[in-house]
């Protein structure tokens, strides 16, 4: 029986090479799917910014309007439909 002892000194080298390079591509895999997500977030902060505004506004709206259909709401019950909304 012959072993080859520089073979087998090798491949663990190479298998443990590969499997750095395996380590590296999960990395930057992860690191390029991170990158892309936080500009598709930058993407689209105005919009949500823009709409969490237009909401606040009428719910502002809505809350003159119900002032005026019921003067007579008290301020803790007005404050109450105020936090619901």
């Amino acid at each position: 029986l012959v072993i080859d002892m520089d073979r087998i000194q090798r491949e663990p080298s190479a298998r443990a090479a590969a499997s750095d390079a395996d380590a590296a591509r999960t990395i930057v895999a992860a690191e390029v799917a991170s990158y892309l997500a936080g500009q598709r977030m930058a993407a689209v902060t105005p919009t949500v910014t823009a709409l969490r505004r237009r909401a606040a506004d009428v719910v502002e709206a809505e809350l003159l309007r119900l002032d005026n259909r019921l003067p007579q709401l008290d301020s803790a019950h007005r404050d109450e439909v105020a936090n619901t909304v």
